[in-house]
């Protein structure tokens, strides 16, 4: 099995300097050591091993150095070598040979390169099969026939100058093929408290790591201070500690893991705490990176992720964890901005997640979480109204966006707006992410309320009348090849003032739908003019080129004085409580389309209407009407005219 193998290596280094401590005691010649070693070594790897020198000492101890050492790859495997070292240096103390124990002093290993490799047709050079005689091998072993485990401790193992690589020509195009490491270096102490338990503690480091596979990723460097425990026995790992530094970003390790199976199990926890975001750059693809600009110091990450080692290998590993990210500055992303958009983004944003997968399928992927922005805003962007300031608090899970407050203000007003937005995955995702996921229609559901809002600032090219410099008569919108999302909606609206063709309407309230591209804005009411107005307005969006309205309105006790007085700036003339009622229908996409399309139907009439007059107004029409025989008073009713 894949764990036994760096124990089988170890166990062939220590075999080779046990038999060179056998032959000191014999006084045999170093060579005669080292024919015993490598055969035996051999053996036991079942492929060819090389030494160069060997040199025994037995000052301070027992001293053995081999130069050269090298394992080979299996016959007919070509390329580097799977292991070559410059040298091995061992340090034993002598006395606790004699009762079985292997106490090493000092272990260096100087310039190790470690060359593994996984061919197209699956063979590997990293796989050992132990040479057999023909001798009959005898009865297999069994955990309970085996002898037990040599005790065995390292007071200092140090490796230096490392290199290490790894090539799978079996890994898919989505997958990591290939890893380079250099600089390795190893600080490592080994005890054995109980007999068949290990317990290591140092520091393992490497200058450059480089990874081929499916994305660019930058050159790293790491580290890792790791206190680890083995229990031969149970087959268990424990990770007291384990502190990991990747390119200044600091992770924590720790868990327990069994291997008595073909697949681990157990569980492993990985922490991150307060990471600035801007020590993920180096991370991104370098045309991604030089484009973060901003407030470097901003946005603080803590993470947890949980990993369940199933021991099941159809899906090994259940994964959960939770990430919180607070006060990011949003101007980060002003260059990922389309380039025609110069508006300027600023604000700031908090995320809490949660998220858990027990399928190791990410469609399958379970999360839900919170996001928080606070003074969003786009401004400086030529649009017709700027937003001012957004603060906003959202709920999420794959199925649901719930909005649970939103303030939005423009120079035009301030909305207020909750809601919710349901199946929004997979259709709004791009569709080389969408796979064959079933599909829903995502449904809105909102309630909009503004206390006040001036129409003709946020939508001129509806009100000819717009603030200065705003509307743009005459210019036509440019035709769209895009459909309009089908989406479903219901809504409502209210605004306590709205100014709409510089008429102050007030209790304004309204309600939306839309259902197969069919957007319909009705049962709207309002106050004005002392009276009240009313209608519905419905829109066909299946063409965005070439939308279709229709819709109908009512006005009811209009005070005809300040109508005439708005429309026609003829006030203090004709009173009167107007009704007004009618409908309309026109298509197209720029205001002249509109305009040169509009067919109105109405009816009207005016209650207890007069006409007032005065001055040489009152004189004109008092002449005229005495023409007819008749007398025009200073106050007249209209029914007697």
């Amino acid at each position: 099995m894949l764990r036994k193998k760096p124990i089988r290596i170890i166990g062939v280094v220590l075999t080779i300097l046990l038999l060179a401590v056998i032959a000191v005691k014999v006084f045999l010649p170093a060579e005669k050591i080292r024919d015993l070693a490598l055969e035996q070594a051999r053996e036991k790897l079942g492929r060819e091993v090389s030494v160069g020198e060997v040199a025994v000492s037995l000052q301070g101890g027992l001293g053995v150095r081999l130069a050269d050492f090298a394992i080979h790859n299996p016959d007919g495997f070509g390329g580097d070598q799977l292991l070559i070292t410059r040298s091995l240096d061992l340090k034993l103390e002598i006395k606790p040979l004699f009762k079985g124990e292997i106490r090493v002093h000092r272990l260096v290993v100087d310039g190790p390169v470690v060359n593994l490799v996984r061919r197209a047709d699956g063979s590997d050079n990293f796989t050992f099969a132990p040479r057999t005689s023909a001798a009959s091998p005898g009865p297999a072993s069994t955990p309970e026939s085996a002898s037990p485990p040599p005790a065995i401790s390292v007071a200092s193992l140090t490796l230096q100058e490392g290199q290490l690589s790894f090539a799978d020509a079996t890994a898919a195009d989505n997958a990591w093929r290939a890893l380079q490491v250099t600089g390795l270096a190893l600080d490592l102490s080994l005890i054995d408290p109980a007999p068949g338990q290990f317990q290591a503690r140092g520091r393992l480091s490497a200058d450059k790591m480089v990874l081929v596979g499916p994305a660019d990723l930058p050159e790293l460097n790491a580290a890792v201070d790791f206190d680890l425990s083995w229990d031969t026995s149970a087959s268990r790992l424990d990770i007291t500690k384990a502190a990991v530094q990747v390119r200044d970003l600091p992770l924590s390790v720790s868990g327990q893991v069994t291997t008595v199976g073909q697949v681990p199990k157990g569980k492993i926890q990985v922490q991150l705490t307060d990471l600035l975001l801007m020590n993920l750059v180096p991370f991104l693809p370098s045309d991604l990176a030089d484009k973060i600009r901003g407030d470097k110091g901003s946005g603080l990450l803590t993470a947890t992720v949980n990993l369940d080692l199933t021991g099941d290998q159809t899906i090994p590993v259940h994964t959960s964890g939770a990430v919180n990210v607070r006060d990011v500055d949003l101007s980060l992303a002003q260059p990922f901005l389309p380039p025609e958009q110069k508006g300027k983004l600023a604000g700031r944003s908090d995320l809490d997640l949660n998220f858990e997968d027990k399928t190791g399928d990410p469609a399958q992927l379970t999360y839900s979480g919170t996001l928080t922005t606070r003074g969003l805003s786009f401004t400086e962007s030529g649009l017709v109204d700027e937003l001012q300031n957004l603060d906003a608090v959202v709920k999420f899970k794959p199925d649901v966006f719930t909005i649970e407050s939103c303030r939005a203000r423009f120079a035009s007003g301030t909305f207020d707006l909750t809601g919710s937005l349901s199946d929004p995955f997979p259709y709004f995702l791009p569709p080389e992410l969408q796979t064959d996921a079933q599909m829903k229609i995502p449904h809105l559901n909102f309630d909009l309320h503004a206390p006040r809002l001036d129409v003709d600032r946020l939508l001129p090219v509806a009100s000819p009348t717009g603030a200065p410099g705003k509307a743009a008569p005459g210019v036509k919108r440019t035709p769209t090849d895009q459909e309009f999302p089908d989406l479903s909606c219901d809504g409502t609206f209210s605004a306590d003032s709205l100014i709409y063709l510089q008429v102050p309407l007030t209790e304004v309230t309204g309600k939306v739908k839309l259902r197969d591209r069919q957007f319909s804005i009705f049962e709207v009411q309002a106050a004005v003019y002392e009276g009240q107005v009313g209608g519905q307005v419905d829109i066909n969006l299946q063409d965005m080129n070439d939308p279709v309205f229709a819709g109908k309105y009512l006005a009811q006790e209009i005070e005809v004085d300040n109508f005439v007085t708005r429309f026609a700036g003829l006030g203090g003339v004709v009173f009167g409580g107007c009704n007004l009622s009618g409908d309309f229908a026109a298509r197209g996409l720029d205001p002249e389309a509109i305009r040169n399309s509009l067919t109105l139907d109405a009816d009207a009439g005016i209650k207890e209407g007069k006409v007032v007059t005065a001055g040489e107004t009152h004189a004109v029409l008092n002449k005229l009407a005495s023409q007819a025989g008749q007398t025009l008073n200073h106050e007249q009713a209209l029914k007697d005219l």
